[in-house]
């Protein structure tokens, strides 16, 4: 319905940005494409949630079955959530809300709903965890005679693990805050959650670089004598 807003109206929009920057045109464009950035990023949010399951499918040499239980986790996961979601915004949980800072005190009925959406999302960041976990546990009984490979795939598993399990953690303490909490603790909780997702998702990438540059560096000092 924002696409349709914008596309029937395109002359206003050009016609608005012409005239000079003012505080007025500033609160417009603030209140006007804010909620649609927040829903792109909120949509990211979930589609980069899909993408990190993807290291569990080279963790596990491609492995068919893999992929199969991770997908269809992530399908139900997304289902349960549209199920829940869309009862709740055709209830009266609204305006319930406004009288109460505590979910629990709400109906059966609707505290039922919000349950299943958070039980669907946490089984799916603990069956990634499991995963991350077991392949950690694998790695450690192989031996490999290309140190700098398994050292590359020691640190990706490591990173795995440790991003799951932070993930998993996260999600936990988010149900207990937004469900035992004011609502303004749950934003603050959210924001520590994402910027602790950024920096373990960068210590992951400069770990592996650091080991990369170390096994080429290696491997050149020991084919260099060769040459010459």
């Amino acid at each position: 319905m924002k696409l349709y807003d914008y596309m029937i109206s395109p002359d206003i929009e050009q016609t608005r940005e012409k005239r000079s920057m003012s505080m007025v045109s500033l609160i417009y464009f603030t209140l006007r494409y804010a909620g649609t950035i927040i829903m792109l990023v909120y949509t990211g949010v979930q589609l980069w949630n899909w993408n990190t399951s993807d290291k569990l499918y080279v963790l596990y040499s491609h492995s068919k079955r893999v992929l199969c239980i991770v997908t269809l986790g992530f399908i139900i996961e997304i289902a349960a959530t549209l199920v829940t979601t869309i009862r709740l915004s055709i209830s009266e949980v609204n305006h319930l809300l406004s009288l109460t800072d505590n979910v629990t005190t709400l109906p059966a009925s609707y505290t039922i709903d919000i349950y299943v959406g958070y039980s669907a999302t946490l089984l799916y960041e603990f069956l990634l965890f499991s995963f991350a976990l077991w392949a950690a546990i694998q790695c450690s009984w192989r031996r490999s005679n290309q140190i700098g490979a398994r050292h590359l795939r020691v640190i990706l598993i490591e990173g795995s693990v440790m991003y799951f399990l932070v993930m998993f953690l996260f999600l936990l303490v988010c149900v207990t805050v937004s469900l035992a909490s004011p609502a303004e603790y749950l934003g603050i909780t959210t924001s520590f959650g994402f910027a602790l997702f950024t920096i373990i998702g960068c210590q992951i990438i400069l770990h592996i670089r650091s080991a990369a540059a170390q096994s080429f560096t290696s491997t050149n000092s020991r084919t260099q004598p060769r040459l010459q």
